[in-house]
């Protein structure tokens, strides 16, 4: 069956024209084309943007929207039109506007700082591609240099006092000073001219004081120095302070003493009676004979001969025991150290 279209007068199949109920035959009396012409020019118009504008905000247009949306075929039309290589261009080139304009910004803090917007940023950060892309942007000069002023300003900085002051910012400070990183940065920076300098007015403090008075009294550094009272070096050291002491309470000269080179200078024995077996210093001259707290006036001696000699000469000293020197190599070593002396 045919009909002629009354805009292009045209003869037409029925199905080339939209239906129409209060039509006789059912159908209008243009055709299809001619209709979406018509309707496209007075959408154009004036008065029809203007009804547009009504329409769209009234509540009649929302629901008609959202009932359409929520159809069958609404939902295959959206779907078919998302999965066009049109509309992906048009949808990154929209969001790029969307995101630098200033309701795009807004409704972006008010996600972030909300629990939904919270709970998606921690589901990424934990996620695999969340901490590669983290690590690649930390690493990369833009990163380091956006960390650096976030850093420098005053935001940073309390927020970073908040963090230290945090039950997770001591656990993980403490894990990093026992790590072999912290243990080199630490090393680093208290050996440099800063660090000493900052060590040495921390040291001049009223806190720095009262810390040292009150750690005095802990037990901690008790059973250290209890621990290195009995070790081989702290015996070593206390051995030389007290010979220190002895010799400026005597009045006696005091020089620059290395232990370990007067012992290789000995053989690492003793000059007496050559055992290798608990080697102490012996002054040649005694201290309290006006010998002099030095090198030239040290020898090796074990304890045994160091505690018998006393602060007898040493050819006096030898006449009362089997002699292990001879009378020469005695009256040698006598007076090669006052000669030295």
């Amino acid at each position: 069956m045919m009909k002629i279209c009354s805009k292009c007068g045209e003869e037409k199949a029925l199905g080339e024209f939209s239906s129409r109920k209060a039509s006789r035959d059912g159908v209008c009396p243009c055709c299809k084309i001619c209709d979406n012409a018509r309707r496209k020019a007075y959408a154009n118009s004036e008065r029809g943007k203007e009804k547009q504008r009504q329409y769209v905000a009234s509540g009649a247009a929302k629901a008609s929207h959202l009932k359409y949306t929520q159809s069958e075929k609404g939902q295959a039309t959206i779907q078919k039109h998302r999965n066009s290589e049109e509309y992906k261009e048009s949808s990154k080139e929209y969001g790029k506007q969307y995101r630098a304009s200033e309701h795009g910004k807004a409704i972006r803090r008010d996600y972030m700082v909300s629990d939904a917007g919270k709970a998606s940023v921690q589901k990424y950060q934990t996620s695999e591609k969340g901490k590669a892309t983290m690590k690649a942007y930390h690493t990369s000069e833009v990163g380091r240099c956006v960390q650096k002023r976030f850093r420098d300003s005053e935001k940073g900085k309390a927020y970073r006092r908040k963090y230290d002051a945090s039950e997770k910012g001591k656990a993980m400070h403490s894990r990093y000073q026992k790590s072999e990183a912290g243990k080199a940065t630490a090393k680093r920076y208290h050996t440099s001219e800063k660090g000493m300098k900052k060590a040495a007015e921390y040291r001049a403090t009223d806190k720095a004081i009262a810390s040292r008075r009150k750690y005095r009294k802990t037990e901690k550094l008790k059973a250290g120095k209890r621990a290195y009272n009995i070790s081989e070096r702290g015996r070593e050291t206390r051995r030389a302070r007290n010979q220190r002491r002895k010799a400026l309470k005597l009045g006696a000269t005091v020089g620059q003493v290395d232990e370990q080179r007067v012992f290789e200078a000995c053989g690492n024995r003793c000059v007496y009676c050559g055992s290798t077996e608990k080697l102490t210093l012996d002054h040649v001259i005694a201290l309290s004979k006006g010998g002099a707290h030095a090198e030239s006036n040290l020898v090796a001696a074990c304890l045994s001969c160091n505690c018998s000699k006393g602060a007898r000469p040493v050819a006096e000293w030898l006449a009362t025991r089997p002699m292990s020197l001879s009378e020469q190599s005695v009256n040698q070593l006598t007076n090669e150290r006052h000669t030295k002396c």
